[in-house]
């Protein structure tokens, strides 16, 4: 009987790797879901999109102002 076969494990590819990866390769449709969903919600507002700067705003504003800065 000759020796025994040697056994070699590689690791695979990393789990942190893959979740990098996978969004990278789907980034146009993730950029052509979030513009669609930013239209749709600030469609039919008088502002517009200018209401998605306007309303953090006013958070941080009235926010600073509850809290007697």
């Amino acid at each position: 009987m000759g020796p025994p076969p040697i056994l070699v494990i590689q690791a695979g590819e990393s789990a942190f790797g893959r979740q990098l990866r996978e969004p990278w390769q789907a980034r146009e449709l993730l950029y052509f879901l979030a513009w669609r969903d930013f239209k749709v919600r600030y469609k039919q507002m008088v502002l517009g999109a200018a209401w998605a700067v306007i309303q953090p705003l006013f958070t941080v504003d009235f926010g600073m102002d509850r809290a007697g800065f």
